[in-house]
């Protein structure tokens, strides 16, 4: 048994975000800076995508959030992918 939060499915046609969205809020909760205006997410070329000024606490989210398979971390891109929807969340680069 777990205590992480089981995140949505996602709507693809109307939110495909939405599997990605209890985290972008909680990292606001947690003090993150989101970097673009308005709503965590917002369309991009490839899909939708949230970006925060600060590096992703990826150990934290895997504490905190049950992800399925398709949510994948790329960890030289600060990139926490939705591979099912192409919705993403970026933190800052660490500087190297």
């Amino acid at each position: 048994m777990t205590d992480r939060i089981a995140l949505p499915e996602p709507d693809p046609r109307r939110s495909p975000y939405l599997r990605l969205l209890p985290i972008a809020e909680a990292l606001l909760e947690r003090g993150c800076t989101q970097t673009r205006p308005g709503k965590p997410f917002g369309p991009s070329k490839l899909g939708y995508e949230a970006h925060f000024a600060e590096p992703l606490d990826i150990e934290w989210i895997r504490e905190t959030f049950d992800l399925p398979a398709a949510i994948r971390y790329d960890a030289e891109r600060d990139e926490l992918m939705d591979t099912e929807t192409y919705s993403a969340i970026y933190g800052s680069r660490p500087v190297s």
